[in-house]
């Protein structure tokens, strides 16, 4: 005959056992339904298969300008508002910024006017390596402050994600020129004529 310490561990067993075939099948249904469930497309602003960017040009409604241009040795440089070696790694950001824009929704029903698009606060436009250009105008942040309302290519109105707009505009106020460090001045030796002896 078995002992009741003996029935008490072989209903904790089984009970172990049917909490954990329980909790699989809900891991199970689960799984199924997240696979069910509709994925939204990622709608990025510029097609990868059209190529890099070789030149950037941000303009603003004040008449600035900053551009970028890859030069003949592969290397950044910014053309506008003077010229002069870019910093390598701040453009690439910028590159990062571009390739991975995407848009949130297209906007329907309202005037370029009513967007802050008439005239737009700032105007992107990018060169690609395959010829193409394609100018992106950036109006008004969205009510939400989630977005900006932008133009693209003169045609469709786009509200684009807040971040990889505010990361371009920087551009406007900091052009990424390449900063050289400044010497520090030497440090001073007295000669044994310069030192004056005291009376």
């Amino acid at each position: 005959m078995l002992r009741r310490s003996t029935w008490l561990l072989v209903f904790l067993v089984v009970l172990v056992a049917g909490v954990m075939i329980y909790l699989r099948q809900d891991e199970q249904v689960i799984r199924e339904e997240a696979k069910s469930f509709p994925t939204l497309p990622t709608r990025y602003l510029l097609d990868p298969a059209e190529g890099d960017p070789n030149r950037i040009r941000l303009e603003t409604t004040s008449g600035g300008a900053v551009e970028v241009a890859l030069n003949m040795q592969g290397q950044w440089e910014v053309v506008l508002p003077f010229g002069g070696l870019a910093s390598q790694g701040d453009v690439g950001a910028v590159l990062t910024t571009l390739t991975s824009m995407r848009y949130v929704k297209e906007v329907e029903g309202l005037t370029p006017s009513d967007l802050g698009l008439d005239p737009p606060a700032y105007v992107l436009t990018v060169y690609l390596k395959s010829g193409a250009k394609h100018i992106l105008e950036i109006g008004d942040k969205t009510p939400s402050d989630s977005g900006y309302y932008t133009r693209f290519d003169g045609e469709r109105l786009l509200i684009v994600d807040l971040s990889s707009i505010e990361g371009l505009i920087l551009m406007a106020d900091n052009p990424p020129y390449q900063v050289t460090p400044t010497p520090s001045p030497l440090p001073v030796t007295l000669t044994p004529e310069a030192v004056t002896p005291y009376p």
